[in-house]
């Protein structure tokens, strides 16, 4: 582990690829509270947090900021569920940071009591995981359409919206004919992303695709011209494709090809046996650029 984050310092800067997401992201696991206890999910729902205070958040922005980042994926668990979080992406903006949420909709489906508040986001994405049948057996009853009216009202409300979609055994097989359906919404963009496994080998038996490697998705270049901001493609197997991820403990994972753990995101540096001293910001900004040149992001 140690030798691959060496070789991520020593490799230098890739040649910029202006397909790619060119922003600085970091993705911030707020809580792994959550409306709902999916099986395949890395967070599972429970009540864990560090923080609760919004002096402690706005020190953590501020953080982020300063290390160079200028965009937040926020997720979870359900962001929405964070007593403060309306004023954490308010202080976000006050700083001119871009900023998306994913959301299974749950809190904002009991009803939108502040758009402008919304409209902040640069799109807020919602999480599908297959045709109505499978994705209500996923998730809950009902579920499906309840993403499908929560779409329809932030669309009118001029918010804009994007999709996940998570590829397993069934959904890979349901793609096109979702394709099909969700392309008359014209959304802001769409990001089919590979079957991350739990480890739980029962678990991601019966979810992950045998072989990846014959996956074939040639067939959305078709669909691209119905998303503003087109579709991609995240194979999560290739680690190097991880986003940096602060968690709710506050500790920083970086991708290389294995998920590293580099520590509390207040520490601008840190000794590490056989390397020396890590300097946090140089790490970050090494490491968004071997995401960018790396080859698990396709752009159709």
């Amino acid at each position: 582990m140690i030798n691959c984050l060496f070789w991520i310092m020593k490799k230098g800067m890739s040649n910029f690829n202006p397909c790619t997401d060119s922003y600085k992201i970091l993705c911030w696991h707020l809580t792994k509270k959550c409306t709902q206890n999916c099986e395949f999910c890395l967070s599972q729902s429970n009540s864990l947090n560090k923080i609760n205070d919004l002096k402690e958040y706005k020190k953590i922005i501020n953080i982020i900021k300063e290390l160079g980042f200028d965009k937040i994926s926020y997720s979870g668990g359900e962001p929405f569920i964070v007593p403060i979080f309306e004023e954490l992406v308010n202080y976000g903006k006050e700083l001119k940071l871009t900023q998306i949420v994913t959301t299974n909709g749950d809190c904002l489906s009991k009803g939108l009591k502040n758009i402008e508040f919304l409209k902040k986001f640069q799109y807020i994405k919602l999480s599908f995981y297959g045709l109505q049948n499978y994705h209500d057996q996923l998730i809950k009853k009902g579920h499906f359409q309840q993403l499908i009216n929560l779409l329809h009202i932030l669309q009118s409300n001029t918010v804009k919206v994007g999709i996940n979609y998570m590829l397993t055994k069934q959904s890979y097989f349901e793609l096109p004919y979702f394709l099909e359906y969700i392309s008359k919404f014209r959304l802001y963009n769409l990001l089919i992303q590979s079957y991350i496994p739990t480890g739980n080998f029962k678990i991601d038996n019966k979810y992950q695709i045998n072989d990846e490697s014959n996956i074939n998705l040639s067939f959305l270049s078709s669909y691209k011209y119905n998303f503003e901001q087109g579709i991609k493609y995240f194979n999560y197997n290739i680690k190097e494709g991880f986003q940096v991820i602060l968690d709710e403990k506050l500790n920083l994972y970086f991708p290389n090809q294995n998920i590293f753990e580099y520590g509390n995101i207040f520490e601008t540096e840190k000794y590490f046996e056989g390397l020396g001293i890590i300097y946090l910001k140089e790490l970050i900004e090494h490491t968004v650029q071997k995401r960018i040149s790396s080859n698990s992001i396709i752009i159709y």
